[in-house]
């Protein structure tokens, strides 16, 4: 018998208490902010993203997560 996980992308913006209380795994999107390259929140808080998006010259892009990553559960 096999096992049914709920998955989703970061960009859910899903509350600590929903993926608990259903047992959500969460896969981080990519967000690219000049040269850097982070994962949304597990590198990098809402908070800091918008704090460094002031400053910024140009706007930060996003990548979805890699496919390894959603194997890999």
């Amino acid at each position: 018998m096999s096992t049914i996980r709920i998955v989703t992308d970061s960009s859910a913006h899903l509350t600590p208490e929903e993926i608990e209380q259903y047992g959500i795994t969460i896969i981080p999107l990519r967000v690219r902010m000049g040269r850097k390259l982070y994962k949304e929140v597990t590198e990098l808080s809402y908070e800091e993203y918008f704090r460094r998006l002031q400053s910024m010259k140009t706007l930060p892009t996003s990548e979805s997560p890699q496919l390894q990553e959603f194997i890999d559960l």
